[in-house]
């Protein structure tokens, strides 16, 4: 056992250092991963499973991995996921067939999904007293970050070495993460259940249900995250429609990854003044404005606009949200709480986003597809 360290700020740096490294390897290896289904298959059906392989699997697995975060040393459970990701990757990297690639991806997920949980579970111990927003905000703003940049990385990459060269990056991106939670001192251990209701893998579930105020914020952003599902399929569409194509996309979605990276930060500012539900319902309000001007915007630039404002209000939404849940839930349920959450939340975002490659037209890979980033969710594996 190691020694329990007061609560610091470097220790929330240093895992959301880990973080933004571990996200900027993962969106990277989906871009690779995409783009190489698609040049040996040519089919969108192909890059349909490895989009539902990313977004469904960690959803699908949220009750396991919620328990798993719950029942055994956290700090560990990070580590273990990072280096058996890291093990799966480097197996992607010695792949060729598209079927081989996909099968790698899906258990690459499936290990991987206990860290987030895990992680959010574990920011509360780590926080000094009085800065768990802050906190939140930091993590959350360094994982959009990674994902921000990942893309362009992996982008980049394939066009000059190929997609197996991304996947080892992403392999050792997720060691460099594994190596820095290494170095993590704290309370990390769940206290034990006190009865067996507690210690079971629908706990967290059940937890949101009983709480008013979680419930409905759950049951809200589900909704929520179901329009941008919708959305999600609709970008490339949007594009082709103002004459851009894949470059006017590619604006498209790094806008509203700009606009999450800077929603994260405002998020700490804006929780000073706004309650929590207050600010959920401003976010909620937000997204209906944004997603209304960019459906009727005239111009790229002021759909370029409309995104980048809806995905300033998910940047706040994610970290108000993770932090209504750390606040209201027992520390032993609270990883099995943050994943039954996010399993909700994105319970119509996973089939919706996969089916994109399918709205593409015309001819070449305009169905790659770049994962959107989101501050506090399960990003790709």
């Amino acid at each position: 056992m190691f020694a329990v360290e007061v609560p610091s700020h470097s220790a929330v740096r240093r895992l959301a250092l880990a973080r933004a490294i571990s996200f900027c390897g993962s969106t990277s290896a989906f871009v690779a991963l995409v783009s190489a289904v698609y040049a040996r298959t040519g089919s969108p059906a192909w890059v349909s499973a490895v989009a539902f392989a990313s977004f469904a699997t960690p959803a699908l697995v949220s009750p396991l991995a919620g328990a798993i975060g719950d029942g055994y040393d956290r700090r560990r459970v990070m580590i273990a996921s990072d280096l058996l990701g890291a093990a799966g990757f480097v197996a992607m990297a010695l792949a060729s067939a598209p079927a081989a690639l996909v099968g790698i991806k899906v258990l690459a997920a499936v290990v991987a999904a206990p860290a987030i949980p895990a992680s959010g579970a574990v920011v509360p111990a780590l926080a000094p007293r009085g800065a768990l927003t802050g906190a939140n905000s930091t993590v959350a703003t360094a994982g959009t970050a990674g994902a921000l940049v990942g893309p362009l990385l992996g982008g980049g990459l394939v066009a000059i070495s190929g997609a197996p060269l991304v996947f080892v990056l992403n392999a050792v991106t997720f060691a460099a993460s594994a190596l820095l939670l290494a170095g993590l001192r704290g309370p990390f251990l769940a206290r034990r259940p006190p009865d067996r209701e507690h210690g079971r893998l629908r706990a967290g579930f059940r937890t949101l249900w009983r709480d008013r105020v979680l419930r409905r914020a759950t049951a809200g952003f589900a909704v929520v995250f179901f329009g941008i599902g919708l959305t999600f399929a609709a970008e490339p569409v949007l594009a082709a429609g103002f004459g851009a194509g894949a470059t006017g996309y590619g604006a498209l979605v790094a806008a509203w990854g700009l606009g999450g990276l800077f929603g994260t930060w405002l998020a700490r500012h804006a929780l000073r003044s706004w309650s929590l539900p207050a600010l959920l319902a401003g976010a909620a309000a937000g997204f209906a404005v944004s997603f209304l001007a960019t459906g009727v915007a005239p111009a790229l630039a002021f759909a370029l606009c409309g995104l980048a404002t809806a995905g300033l209000c998910e940047g706040v939404a994610e970290v108000a949200r993770q932090l209504l849940v750390q606040r209201r839930t027992a520390d032993l349920v609270r990883s099995r709480a943050l994943a039954a959450e996010d399993a909700v939340g994105q319970a119509g975002w996973p089939p919706l986003s996969s089916l994109q490659p399918l709205w593409s037209t015309g001819s070449g890979p305009r169905g790659r597809s770049f994962p959107r980033p989101r501050s506090a969710g399960p990003g790709p594996s």
